[in-house]
């Protein structure tokens, strides 16, 4: 076993490492080993994920072709590029993957800020109790 300073940004910590090819690390700043959450929406019949498939990388291009700008942007008479191809219908929900009209070219900000709510929303479905919030 040799020492090694971590590999983890900024730390000094020197860790005993045996030269196995992983990279050393604190105990602060060991990497999960826990699985990831596979989101099971995001699979088709065959176990593949959708987002890797041809058919979808198709899909995404010809809606940024159609609609390069951000569709929530141009709503407000900005423009802003579309970098995302987002899911009106939440697949989860029982919208169609590959059906463009079910589909919305977004910029990254209101993206995030769809999902955001579209993930509160389904968590506040599923607690038990009411917020103050659900009674608007």
């Amino acid at each position: 076993m040799t020492k090694k300073l971590c590999t983890s940004a900024r730390c000094n910590t020197i860790v005993e490492h045996n030269n196995d090819g992983s990279s050393p690390r604190c105990a602060k700043h060991q990497l999960s080993t826990a699985p990831r959450k596979r989101y099971e929406h995001h699979y088709d019949d065959q176990g593949r994920n959708i987002y890797k498939t041809a058919r979808w990388k198709r899909t995404r291009k010809a809606k940024i072709m159609l609609n390069p700008v951000c569709e929530m942007c141009d709503e407000y008479n900005m423009s802003r590029r579309a970098t995302v191809v987002d899911h009106i219908v939440e697949i989860k929900d029982g919208g169609d993957p590959f059906d463009m009209d079910n589909l919305q070219s977004l910029c990254d900000m209101h993206h995030n800020k769809k999902t955001g709510k579209e993930k509160k929303k389904r968590n506040t479905k599923e607690s038990e109790y009411p917020s103050l919030s659900s009674f608007k």
